[in-house]
């Protein structure tokens, strides 16, 4: 490994080390329903907010089609952001290459992939 990964690896340990335990004791709190009173006062207006803007009720259990049609809802918006996001993609800062937008069906086809985790992949050919 070269210098740089042992400095990512040192970096990323220097940052999980101290938060591992302390985020363990809430999780398991969360799962437990046990309240752990210094992480509630840290997590609990973040988790808060989080839930006034889903529109979610803590107190009421999620019903099955609740939850499929949340997970219907994820999928479509995650596919809607990446055919944009494709389509788009010549006019977003960040493209050094300054490459073309993709083409609307390949967008699709690349999007659905994505979304369905099939892993469709589109290869041109080598140029002669």
């Amino acid at each position: 490994m070269m210098n740089n990964g042992w400095l990512q690896l040192g970096f990323l340990l220097i940052v999980l080390l101290p938060v591992a335990r302390p985020l363990g004791h809430y999780l398991t709190g969360v799962f437990t329903s046990a309240r752990i009173p210094v992480m509630h006062r840290i997590v609990g207006p973040v988790e808060r907010l989080i839930y006034r803007c889903g529109g979610v009720n803590r107190e009421q259990n999620q019903t099955w089609l609740g939850y499929a049609m949340a997970c219907l809802l994820f999928n479509f918006l995650g596919f809607l952001f990446l055919y944009v996001l494709q389509l788009c993609q010549a006019y977003l800062s960040l493209n050094p290459a300054h490459q073309a937008s993709v083409p609307a069906p390949l967008a699709f086809n690349t999007a659905a992939s994505f979304v369905t985790n099939t892993n469709w992949q589109n290869y041109s050919g080598k140029p002669r």
